[in-house]
């Protein structure tokens, strides 16, 4: 046999074996919503009760902050072996639906009592003691497949679920959402000591809150920090912005809206934009 026949016939023996890999994880549907995206999959090799996360790792090709990332801690996979990811932000006090776009998700679990139940992990082939506490957390009764990687764990290297899939969102998924109006943020500073006067302003359409402040530097002590919601608001008076101050003049923070480590700039006009349309209704 010639080196090129063998290297061909090894080429075509591996894609073969790759082939009967199996997967762990099947996307059948996605939805556009308005607290997030809603994942419908199946889920061939894992056994009913398999507890996973789904977390989108990445938007467009470019990585999300903590503050701009959806996930779902809770994912069950069911008899029937299928599973519904419902991906929230990590801010849940506000609702609007996700850009439309690739965001490429990441499955993860692994096998050890601190995962999953008993009866998962004798599913699995997990070793477990007499008080059902894995032993080790190698998963020997799944098959081979792509979507189980070596991890170190507890100073063992087992077999986890780790894979990810590109969804891709688009505006036929959002039936029944609510679009934010807001195309545009801009935070400016004012001088409420000096009439008012304007010192600075920026685009911060792609901060989290806790940049925002920060880039906006000192405030109090006669300066405060309004977020301006740019957008058509159709009203028929030609409004085109919302605006508010989220840092007051005396420093303190104003209570409407939701300040924390998880909090987008988008949520403060997200927050505007629900108020404004509350007091239209009135």
């Amino acid at each position: 046999m010639t080196l090129t026949r063998f290297i061909l016939m090894f080429a075509l023996f591996i894609e073969g074996a790759s082939a009967f890999a199996a997967s762990a994880i099947d996307i059948e549907r996605v939805e556009r919503t308005d607290a997030g995206i809603t994942i419908y999959g199946a889920s061939p090799i894992l056994p009913p009760g398999t507890k996973l996360w789904a977390t989108v790792i990445k938007f467009n090709g470019k990585k999300l902050s903590d503050a701009q990332t959806l996930q779902d801690t809770k994912v069950l996979v069911t008899p029937g072996k299928k599973f519904v990811a419902r991906l929230a932000r990590n801010n849940r006090s506000t609702a609007y639906p996700p850009a439309v776009g690739k965001y490429q998700v990441e499955f993860y679990a692994l096998f050890n009592r601190a995962w999953q139940e008993v009866v998962v992990l004798k599913s699995v082939g997990a070793k477990l003691d007499e008080q059902g506490r894995a032993i080790d957390s190698e998963p020997r009764s799944l098959p081979a497949s792509p979507d189980l990687v070596k991890e170190d764990v507890l100073g063992s290297r087992v077999r986890a679920l780790k894979t990810r899939r590109t969804i891709e969102l688009t505006a036929a998924d959002s039936v029944g959402t609510v679009e934010l109006a807001t195309k545009k943020i801009t935070v400016e500073i004012h001088d409420v000591n000096a009439a008012d006067t304007l010192l600075r302003a920026f685009d911060a359409t792609k901060l989290s809150v806790n940049q925002a402040i920060m880039r906006a530097g000192r405030v109090g002590n006669g300066r405060a920090m309004s977020v301006l919601c740019h957008g058509d608001f159709k009203d028929g008076l030609g409004r085109r912005y919302l605006a508010d101050d989220l840092i007051f003049s005396d420093g303190r923070a104003n209570r409407a809206f939701k300040i924390n480590d998880y909090a987008t700039m988008l949520d403060v006009c997200a927050t505007q934009e629900a108020s404004y349309k509350s007091r239209r209704r009135m």
